[in-house]
């Protein structure tokens, strides 16, 4: 008890900044309960065991947690042993803080020192009549052990309810149900309040165990049957029966836009609807099904999802040919079988073109190559709406691997060395290294210090490497709008493009990209994350809907958004009604400045670009320039996401539209 305690209190004060869980007291109760078995067993030696056992597993957690926190703001859940072979392939040493292994090397010396000196000290009690009357006491120990962890349980239980009592997310739920709904879909607010091992239990319980299927049923039955029609707007039905073009951009920020390096996204931006408060903090997989679906899993990681209101199975309905393309392996997050589920109806992997393998250390496929082999099958005769996710920009960038010196090499269309045109556009800023104060796209708290200049020269080749990457995207992407061109179909196409997340590869040792380029809250001089270091790259291009948005609103798009609002600002454009309550997001022509909020699915918490919670009303980060308007309407906003989100929860895990 004294270790676990001692490692949840570590952890709590470098993830959170404070020494224990809100509710203190439940995190002790289930930490008495669960170090209470040790009275089951009559020998010492089975007593150790499993004690050994339970701290081993707590460790590992704690590992866990730390570096998670480390790489990439993120921390342990249940759901990611789903896709743990995913994790293995992509997984690399940069991830790992050495400090944080030797933290945990010290509480595990600590504890076998511990060990050993009790070991030696019962050793040398007389063993006579020892288990005589054992278990008639250790049963009473037991019983009055595990009791008070119960007494506690309920008392913490009523004081959360109590606390919850005008709470419009959870006023009518038991402490139980509060504990459920917030471990399956906030687990940093579930971490912060109620501590490790009640979030993994409860985490478990709603996974693994929970069988309420019946009453989710008519919970979603009447959820759905209450969601009202889209309204109508100015730019309803403007796009009718035109093609759809959705390319998902592996690790795509706005800072990569060049009007020399990156000429096609440029023009897009600046032409087209560029959303210039676009926020995302997802793994690739649930940023792919939020732009397919209008919401995403964090369930059932393995499971399809066969939904009628997908865009896909939409415009399956409309006469389009659906067609889903990605330059990897389709057995990768099972995509094979979850893009089918989607609604797809024709899907290309990288097995289908190609007889090598894709490997995940630095040395990603060209975008280009693939777009050659794959064009006619994105681009066909017929009405269509296509998804590609692309694959050259995907970490890490470390300065060792492969194909920086790839890249390097690497002769654009136009015959000059990728290497040549970026060094000529840095000479004449017509790209700004994102870590200058000079970069346009860059939102910044404060400016990075870099503690020396060969940490400034390592982060800078990073970003270099990365530029490069997103060079062959553009050409690649320049190589559709040609052809489209061509054969005069651009005009009744849209192109939408996003990006998955921010460029979070850990590289050379060093902290992710992002901390470096947007600088961050210094905290003894701990880097720490902040709602505007998950800005991504978000654009709607079509002429028709350029002009009338220019006209009517402005160039870019203003109010917060993220991917989730593709959809039904996709069924808006192309005239087609919808029950607002199959999606999460509204559609940006229904929309007020805040509506929006970003919902993580991967660190399961809620954030605009000026502020960040772990639960509705738990902030983590808040700018200085909000006010108490601000933070009202983003409760309101808050408590409709995840309210929403309760529900589409359990619409995954019990696979309500599955076959």
């Amino acid at each position: 008890m004294i270790f676990l305690i001692a490692m949840e209190i570590s952890t709590f004060r470098i993830i959170f900044g404070v020494v224990l869980p809100k509710y203190y007291m439940l995190e002790l109760a289930a930490i008495i309960v669960i170090s209470s078995p040790v009275f089951l067993f009559k020998k010492n030696l089975f007593s150790i065991i499993y004690s050994v056992l339970v701290f081993g597993i707590f460790e590992a957690i704690y590992i866990a947690n730390l570096n998670f926190d480390y790489a990439s703001g993120d921390v342990l859940t249940m759901g990611y042993l789903l896709v743990i072979k995913e994790a293995l392939e992509v997984a690399s040493s940069s991830f790992i803080n050495l400090w944080y292994i030797l933290f945990a090397v010290g509480f595990g010396l600590a504890y076998i020192i511990t060990l050993i000196y009790y070991i030696i000290f019962i050793s040398k009690k007389k063993e006579k009549n020892k288990y005589f009357k054992y278990y008639p006491i250790s049963l009473v120990y037991l019983f009055f052990i595990i009791s008070i962890g119960i007494m506690m349980k309920n008392a913490t239980f009523r004081q959360i309810e109590a606390d919850n009592v005008t709470n419009e997310l959870y006023k009518e739920k038991t402490g139980r149900q509060i504990l459920n709904d917030t471990s399956s879909t906030l687990k940093k607010g579930s971490l912060i309040k109620y501590g490790i091992f009640n979030h993994f239990i409860y985490e478990f319980y709603d996974l693994y165990l929970a069988n309420d299927k019946a009453l989710a049923k008519k919970e979603i039955d009447d959820y759905l049957a209450n969601g009202k029609d889209n309204e109508q707007n100015d730019f309803s039905g403007l796009l009718k029966d035109y093609n759809v073009l959705e390319i998902m951009i592996e690790s795509a920020p706005s800072y990569v836009l060049s009007p020399t390096l990156t000429p096609n996204l440029y023009k897009l931006s600046n032409e087209g609807l560029y959303f210039s408060n676009n926020l995302c903090k997802n793994k690739t997989n649930y940023s792919e099904i939020l732009g397919m679906i209008g919401s995403s899993y964090n369930a059932q990681l393995s499971s399809g999802y066969n939904s009628p209101y997908s865009l896909a199975n939409i415009l399956n309905e409309k006469g389009y040919k659906t067609s889903y393309f990605h330059d990897n392996d389709k057995k990768f997050y099972n995509r094979g079988t979850v893009i089918e589920e989607v609604g797809f109806k024709n899907r290309y992997f990288h097995q289908d073109f190609f007889d090598t393998k894709v490997e995940f250390k630095g040395n990603m496929p060209y975008d280009t190559d693939f777009v050659n082999k794959t064009i006619d099958l994105m681009l066909p005769k017929e009405k269509f709406y296509t998804f590609w996710t692309t694959i050259s920009t995907h970490g890490p960038y470390n300065t060792s691997m492969e194909s920086l010196t790839k890249y390097k090499n690497y002769v654009g269309l136009d015959g000059i060395k990728y290497y040549d045109k970026l060094t000529q556009a840095l000479e004449d800023e017509t790209f700004i290294m994102p870590t200058s104060p000079k970069n346009p796209y860059v939102r910044r708290l404060s400016t990075y210090n870099f503690k020396s200049e060969e940490e400034k020269k390592l982060i800078e080749e990073q970003l270099i490497h990365f530029e490069l990457e997103m060079m062959n995207f553009d050409e690649a992407l320049g190589i559709l709008l040609n052809k489209l061109e061509k054969e005069n179909r651009l005009d009744d196409t849209l192109i939408i493009l996003y990006g998955d997340h921010d460029a979070y590869y850990t590289s050379n040792k060093l902290k992710p990209l992002k901390y470096y380029v947007y600088g961050a809250i210094i905290n003894n001089e701990e880097l720490e994350e902040y709602p505007n270091q998950y800005e991504t790259y978000m654009c709607m291009y079509n002429p028709k809907l350029n002009k009338l948005y220019k006209e009517k609103v402005g160039q870019s798009v203003t109010m917060l958004t993220n991917p989730g609002i593709i959809v039904p600002t996709t069924l808006d454009l192309l005239g087609i009604n919808y029950n607002k309550n199959a999606y999460l997001y509204s559609s940006i022509f229904n929309s007020t400045d805040i509506s929006n909020l970003m919902y993580s699915y991967e660190i399961e918490c809620i954030f605009s670009d000026k502020i960040l919670a772990y639960d509705y009303n738990e902030f983590k980060f808040v700018a200085n320039d909000v006010d108490d308007a601000y933070k009202n309407k983003f409760n309101e906003a808050s408590i409709n996401i995840l309210k929403k989100n309760l529900v589409i929860h359990k619409m995954y895990k019990y696979n309500y539209f599955g076959r």
